[in-house]
């Protein structure tokens, strides 16, 4: 039956192990997506559809700036929003969105950073510092643009599925909803501030090089497809 496999993915999703979180929580939004299912429905509770709006908070062992463009970049590609807060050297992440979305944010979050951090350790070995901050930001860059054409891609999928005229107020409906959600339950918020710091632009391009070969979804075989709330 599909809602036990999916109940055995969304369990996996939750292993220590980031990789196979972060595959197993793909794997199992492509199926919500392809059955379409919503999270109530492979719950006790079939009559309430994934489309409530909340929160989940991740820390992170590291403050720098290419750790949270990474994850604002996947937060979008979940159509989901995000802020941080900075504190002893860890960020914060906070991620709003359905449920199924946050959970699939959170777990590419843990897989590409510590993927990034992995790549940095092993291919700057021998260089410098700022080498090795270039690098770490050239790669996180480049899976930006990758997630915003993941997304691109989903959105034309649902399309093609759906048939639907209306895609744009969907989305522009979702964005409503979520800054709705963040001004009710977290007030205004204020604006991040970028230190840059000088870089290697060696480093930066061998980076941008090396994200080409990190997995996104491609490693489960499915692509995942988002909720959109309606």
């Amino acid at each position: 039956m599909v809602q036990d496999r999916i109940r055995k993915l969304l369990a996996l999703s939750k292993s220590p192990n980031e990789h196979e979180a972060a595959a197993a929580a793909a794997k199992a939004h492509a199926l919500l997506a392809e059955y379409n299912l919503t999270m109530a429905e492979i719950g006790d509770n079939e009559d309430t559809p994934d489309t409530d709006v909340g929160h989940m908070t991740h820390d992170s062992r590291h403050s720098s700036p290419w750790v949270r463009q990474l994850w604002y970049a996947i937060a979008k590609a979940y159509f989901c929003d995000y802020f941080y807060y900075t504190h002893s050297h860890r960020t914060h992440h906070t991620i709003i969105g359905t449920e199924t979305n946050t959970q699939l944010a959170c777990a590419m979050g843990d897989y590409l950073q510590n993927t990034v951090m992995r790549l940095a350790n092993t291919e700057c070995r021998g260089q410098t510092g700022s080498f090795k901050t270039g690098f770490k930001k050239g790669a996180v860059a480049r899976l930006a643009v990758r997630l915003k054409e993941m997304r691109a891609a989903q959105t034309k999928e649902v399309k093609d599925v759906k048939n639907s005229s209306n895609l744009p107020a969907l989305y522009e409906q979702n964005d409503q909803v979520l800054a709705a959600y963040v001004k009710e339950t977290f007030g205004a918020l204020g604006k991040a501030v970028s230190r840059e710091r000088n870089t290697s632009s060696a480093g930066y391009y061998a980076g941008k090089a090396a994200a080409e070969n990190i997995g996104l979804h491609a490693q489960i075989g499915d692509k995942p497809k988002s909720n959109l709330l309606n």
